[in-house]
Parts: C-alpha cells; sequence; structure tokens
C-alpha cells in the first residue's frame, strides 16, 4: 500500500499541479525515513511549479512530517520560532 500526501481541504488546486503528486512511487519519497530520500525530494521541490503555495499550505495547517516546499519539518518548525513565513 502505498503513501497518499494529505490535500488541501480548501478549495485550491495548487497541489494538482505539484510534481510530487506525479506518482505514488513519488509521493512516498517526501514522507521516507531513508537515507537520502530528503535530498531527493528536496531536488524535485526546487524545480516545482507550486512550491511556495505548498510551504505556504504546510505553515498554515502546523504540518511537520515529511518534505513540503522544499523543506523538511524541522526546518519548517525552525521557520516558525523564528517568525518566518
Amino acid at each position: 500500500m502505498g503513501t497518499t500526501l494529505p490535500r488541501p481541504s480548501r478549495d485550491d488546486d495548487w497541489w494538482k499541479r505539484a510534481l510530487c503528486t506525479s506518482d505514488e512511487e513519488c509521493a512516498e519519497l517526501f514522507y521516507s525515513e531513508a537515507s537520502g530520500s530528503a535530498a531527493r525530494a528536496k531536488r524535485i521541490c526546487f524545480s516545482c511549479p507550486v512550491r511556495g503555495a505548498c510551504l505556504e499550505h504546510a505553515q498554515e495547517i502546523g504540518e511537520f512530517s515529511g518534505i513540503w516546499g522544499g523543506l523538511t519539518g524541522h526546518e519548517r518548525r525552525a521557520r516558525s520560532r523564528h517568525g518566518r513565513p
């Protein structure tokens, strides 16, 4: 059984254009704890056309698991603590 990325609940369709939703194998990469998976996921994020919207969404809902908007949960928590958007 594969991993499915959580989708925004509001009427926002940015996630339909996200590169990470292209296939099930890609989605699993964003929540994997395997060595090197964060770096591979971030490389996908950095070329994604909706990276900013993804990061904003993760921060709005307080999502600290997985890679969102090119940042790990740890990196997003650090940004929140320092008051960065």
